[in-house]
């Protein structure tokens, strides 16, 4: 099964509107003949064994599939892992999320936007024109659309979708806003949608930790190369993005980080910061991307200041490699 992360576009966002955030995951469109999805088993053990163990929430959706289930409680896994609440699966948001997929695959188009408007399963070229099209009351003053999508050769692969879009850094970033409205899932062919709908705004601030405080067996390496924009330019296998999102509203003065660190068992570890000062796609996240891989079976302690619409906040946490 060979999988590329690859961000496709993002929408202008204004003050007090809305945003689309569209990012997607396919097929090596370089023709690089690496295949990133090489031991996923193995990588992903120990996180299968923790979700397995895990008591989550109803879905929402009484009518779901059983591979929009799937989606939404591998997502569920990790953002109970993270500490944060569990989206719901709304049927709604899956109607669209579904038709996307269906789209795609009967078309064998990897795109957010339909070109075909007379195909059967055409319901608007872009995720906020699906998800209104389905009856979501959309309104772009106090929420925000977001869509993931992945092509995988092997077929749509629920849990290996999200587990790919987890590791990287501008495909986690909308999964794990501390408090989704809802989202959809939807897969088809070898296509996998899911839609979010976030508020821009909560009554008090949260933070979204991953990998998690406390979390064991956390993956040593992650190929950078296989997402595009690489947030890793000119490296190969890095250690795992740490990341830090939260909730803001665009008129409040939003996420401004002051100092980071993150330091293992040798020290200091050299990293590349993204967050909304210099990546216009992390509006709400701030992203430490490791320049190399973590040693196996060590502690990283990470430390993150700054404002958050205007209020100070000071975020500190650990998590341990796999041996």
């Amino acid at each position: 099964m060979t999988i590329r992360l690859l961000t496709l576009g993002i929408a202008a966002c204004l003050a007090l509107t809305g945003c689309d955030l569209l990012f997607g995951t396919g097929e090596d469109p370089l023709g690089l003949g690496d295949d990133d999805d090489n031991g996923s088993s193995s990588r992903f053990a120990a996180l299968d064994a923790t979700c397995d163990s895990l008591a989550l929430a109803g879905d929402g959706d009484p009518a779901a599939t059983d591979e929009q289930l799937e989606m939404a409680e591998r997502l569920n896994c990790y953002r109970q892992v993270a500490g944060i609440t569990e989206a719901e699966l709304h049927p709604i948001l899956s109607q669209a999320a579904q038709s996307h997929a269906d789209y795609a695959a009967a078309n064998d188009e990897f795109s957010h936007g339909e070109s075909n408007t007379e195909h059967e399963h055409y319901t608007g070229n872009t995720a906020r024109d699906r998800i209104i099209a389905a009856g979501w009351p959309y309104d772009s003053f106090v929420e925000t659309v977001a869509e993931v999508m992945t092509r995988q050769q092997g077929g749509a692969s629920p849990t290996r979708a999200v587990d790919k879009w987890m590791e990287s850094v501008y495909h986690r970033a909308p999964l794990m806003i501390p408090e989704l409205t809802a989202i959809g899932a939807g897969a088809a062919g070898t296509f996998d949608v899911m839609n979010t709908v976030s508020p821009w705004a909560a009554a008090e601030a949260r933070f979204a930790r991953y990998p998690a405080a406390g979390q064991e067996d956390v993956t040593t390496a992650w190929d950078s190369d296989w997402e595009i924009p690489d947030p890793a330019p000119d490296q190969g296998d890095i250690g795992l993005p740490v990341t830090l999102s939260t909730i803001s509203g665009p008129a409040g003065g939003g996420l401004i980080v002051e100092s980071t660190s993150l330091t293992g068992p040798d020290g200091a570890v050299p990293f590349r910061q993204l967050d909304p000062a210099n990546d216009g796609l992390l509006m709400r996240t701030v992203a430490l991307v490791p320049t190399e891989v973590y040693a196996a079976g060590a502690t990283y302690d990470v430390h993150i200041t700054g404002t958050l619409d205007g209020v100070a906040f000071d975020e500190a946490w650990s998590f341990t490699t796999a041996d």
